[in-house]
């Protein structure tokens, strides 16, 4: 089903007229009937705002506006470093709707981005709902991102929220405080929405096309190649992410050349074709050489998929130090669960083991039709 410009149009529309004047949004906003006359609003707290904000941006990416510094951005011609990269989107030309003030538009987002930023940034002084704006913080400053054409890989304010989780995170995994009302089930579900990074995953899965700059392998931009002699080396442009692919299936001494592991990996839209590189990721975990083994747990690692848990959890007790410790660390960033089940550093196959145990209880308790090999 399609949705037509006009509803939206409209949504927009009012939007800029219910803003409260400091940049905020009201709980129950009163619509002055016209735009440019914004009334002060009642009830402006930290939800509404992010809400309103988070729409707003919603809305003017559905009526194709952009930030107009965004096509600089998005040709990589500003500078960025190595965090931020630069989001391409395909297709023709997107016309931006006419029925919708653009200089309105724009002061309204940097309005609400400032208000937020200025009276909200510290999640400790939030009293109310405060996992419920954080579900809507990220919505905001996802779309924010999109709306700007970058995409921050390691961003302050996701940072700052994670710390803010971990301090409050009860002993049986959960969250609840004094006046977040929700209840501590959907408080739980609204922290982990905004430790998952929802909206940017949804925001990822629609996009048609990407650019990486920085350490990231994309689906469609280079890096390694096999010689005539079968020995790897690294030209400026790597094929494919089924290029990758096929050199971890090669012996040990041709994967000697590859050199440092990238620091993320693309695996591709199409939903057909990203099935079957998983699949030959989790054959890779299971047993191939010993550098295809790291590369294929940090790949599935960074999926966010729970269905590839299980490959993490069997590399814990992989022989090769480091295969273990990045099947540690997948298993902590994609549950956020940050302390694990133990595991230092220099954790021997032995320590492995008995974690494992323990996050296959953990895993059973959300899945508990599956059955490990050992058993």
């Amino acid at each position: 089903h399609t949705v037509a410009d006009e509803p939206v149009e409209r949504l927009m529309n009012w939007l800029l007229r219910t803003q409260d004047p400091s940049g905020g949004y009201g709980y129950m906003p009163k619509d002055p009937g016209a735009l440019g006359r914004n009334i002060q609003q009642d009830r402006v707290t930290a939800g509404p705002c992010a809400a309103g904000t988070a729409t707003t941006l919603i809305a003017a990416d559905f009526l194709r506006f952009a930030d107009p510094q965004a096509a600089a951005n998005r040709a990589g011609s500003t500078g960025m470093g190595r965090s931020v990269r630069a989001v391409a989107e395909s297709g023709p030309e997107k016309i931006p709707s006419k029925n919708v003030d653009q200089g309105m538009l724009l002061k309204s987002i940097d309005s609400g981005m400032r208000f937020i930023g200025g009276k909200y940034g510290n999640l400790a002084t939030i009293d109310q709902f405060v996992f419920y704006y954080m579900y809507a913080f990220e919505r905001t400053m996802s779309f924010h991102e999109k709306f700007q054409g970058v995409d921050i890989e390691s961003p302050a304010w996701y940072n700052a929220g994670v710390d803010f989780l971990r301090k409050s995170q009860k002993g049986n995994g959960s969250w609840s405080l004094s006046g977040s009302y929700c209840g501590e089930a959907a408080d739980t579900a609204l922290a982990m929405l905004f430790l998952m990074r929802s909206t940017k995953q949804m925001i990822e899965e629609s996009r048609e096309g990407v650019l990486i700059g920085g350490n990231g392998l994309p689906t469609d931009v280079a890096n390694l190649q096999t010689t005539s002699d079968g020995r790897v080396v690294k030209p400026e442009m790597f094929k494919s992410m089924d290029g990758l692919l096929d050199l971890l299936s090669k012996d040990d001494e041709t994967m000697d050349g590859i050199g440092a592991m990238p620091e993320k990996f693309d695996l591709a839209d199409d939903p057909k074709e990203r099935a079957s590189q998983v699949a030959r990721l989790r054959r890779m975990a299971e047993g191939g050489t010993y550098q295809a083994r790291r590369i294929a747990l940090k790949a599935l690692g960074q999926t966010r998929d729970f269905d590839n848990i299980p490959w993490l959890i069997y590399g814990l007790t992989d022989p090769d130090d480091d295969a273990r410790k990045i099947a540690r660390d997948g298993l902590r960033f994609m549950t956020r669960k940050f302390q694990g089940f133990g595991m230092s550093d220099t954790a021997t196959v032995e320590d492995g083991r008995v974690a494992q145990e323990k996050w296959k209880v953990w895993y059973k308790t959300l899945r508990p039709e599956v059955e490990f090999v050992s058993e």
